[in-house]
């Protein structure tokens, strides 16, 4: 496969003169994910096209598993050791950092790359804080069920576009003896899209900000009837039974082999579906609730940014540099199963790509992921919480302990 490469205009090479490029070889390191092949090949293809424009500086890769990563990186942080530069993940998850001492300040970055121009304040936002801005971003992905197609042709199943649809359609699929939703939440973080997606297509997007910033009760009324819509699927037994005890990408062989009917996930699962399988699986977006309510995705942001006690501060922004051009973004995406944020950015052409950047323009706006919006105090135990209510569906002890968590965590009331 060929990436497609959209013209970026402004001059790389003259900025990394400015940057007074090392007289001697010098080894710069970087942290990110690498938990499958995908990423491994993400991660030669960025060493061998940096190493086009800076051959004195030579990439070391350290790559941790997505479930250890976030430790580490605080690991590192703390200690201020580790990579120079770390990938990691928009709005609060960074701004905490920064916030810490622990991001270098890359306003230089953006002032000579012009790179206000080139993202949306949307982006932007995220990876700033009192107008000074701390990283750069390389990717963004929505949210969306991936389906067997093949299986829904078999019994005669449309994607639907209502939640009663949805019903309908899960209903459809248990008397079958198919698993209606595959999901491995043993790492709870997948859960919340289930939460955010119900409260957006309830309320839209200010009430859903408004509740992650602290400011609604989760005893508020709407916040009830947003546990009180995800009891049904639970009551009804629609979810994966053993998906407490998987990872969220062990129960996706279900899907391809038709002992599923979807799964709700990121679209980096696009780069992993396999071969054989692709042409079964499909995509729709999470169905409407409130008719005439605007469309709102949830769409994660990842971010590479410096370590602020690295004492290689001017490779490191040579690197970042690199990372906010067309070329680095088009490779990193292409395995990464993300789009550029860069405006103007074109993506490999394919069903999951095409449905993808559909999904991410067509929306009215786009939401960071829970865990990414919420302090960290809040979002480690309250998904710990959604994990248990996937047991209980009791609402009431659910919210009770979300909320004594609020005013903890926040300290508003």
């Amino acid at each position: 496969m060929r990436a497609i490469y959209g013209l970026y205009p402004f001059c790389l090479t003259v900025f990394l003169a400015m940057l007074a490029l090392p007289s001697k070889a010098e080894t710069l390191t970087v942290g990110w994910l690498n938990d499958n092949v995908n990423e491994r090949y993400l991660i030669s293809d960025i060493e061998q096209e940096f190493a086009k424009i800076a051959p004195d500086i030579t990439l070391n890769a350290v790559g941790v598993h997505t479930d250890k990563y976030k430790q580490q990186v605080l690991k590192w942080l703390k200690t201020g050791e580790g990579p120079d530069v770390l990938y990691w993940y928009g709005d609060e998850r960074l701004l905490d950092l920064v916030r810490s001492g622990w991001v270098s300040d890359i306003s230089d970055v953006w002032q000579a790359q012009r790179l206000t121009d080139a993202f949306r304040v949307s982006v932007s936002s995220q990876v700033s804080l009192n107008g000074r801005f701390y990283a750069i971003p390389v990717s963004h992905y929505p949210w969306s069920f991936f389906y067997n197609a093949e299986l829904f042709d078999s019994m005669g199943l449309a994607e639907p576009s209502t939640w009663d649809e949805f019903l309908h359609l899960c209903q459809a699929l248990k008397e079958k003896g198919i698993t209606p939703i595959a999901i491995g939440y043993d790492a709870p973080w997948v859960l919340t899209s289930w939460f955010e997606f119900i409260s957006l297509r309830l309320y839209g997007e200010s009430f859903h900000h408004e509740l992650l910033s602290g400011r609604v009760s989760y005893k508020d009324e709407r916040v009830v009837q947003v546990f009180l819509l995800w009891k049904v699927l639970i009551d009804k037994g629609y979810f994966m039974d053993t998906g407490e005890n998987m990872d969220w990408y062990d129960p996706m062989p279900y899907l391809y082999r038709g002992l599923a009917g979807v799964t709700l996930i990121g679209h980096f699962l696009s780069s992993r579906i396999p071969e054989s399988a692709e042409s079964k699986i499909r995509i729709f977006s999470f169905p409407e609730l409130s008719p005439g309510q605007e469309t709102i995705e949830l769409a994660p942001l990842d971010v590479f940014f410096v370590r602020a006690s690295s004492s290689k501060q001017k490779a490191a922004r040579q690197f970042l540099s690199f990372m906010a051009t067309h070329k680095a973004q088009s490779r990193f995406n292409l395995h990464a199963g993300g789009f550029s944020p860069l405006a103007g950015s074109e993506h490999f052409p394919n069903y999951f790509n095409d449905m993808g950047a559909k999904q991410l323009n067509t929306a009215e706006s786009t939401s960071p992921y829970f865990d990414r919006v919420v302090p960290h105090e809040f979002a480690e135990p309250a998904m710990t919480l959604l994990r248990d209510f996937m047991k209980s569906a009791d609402v009431g002890s659910t919210t009770e302990a979300l909320e004594a968590l609020r005013l903890e965590v926040y300290q508003l009331d």
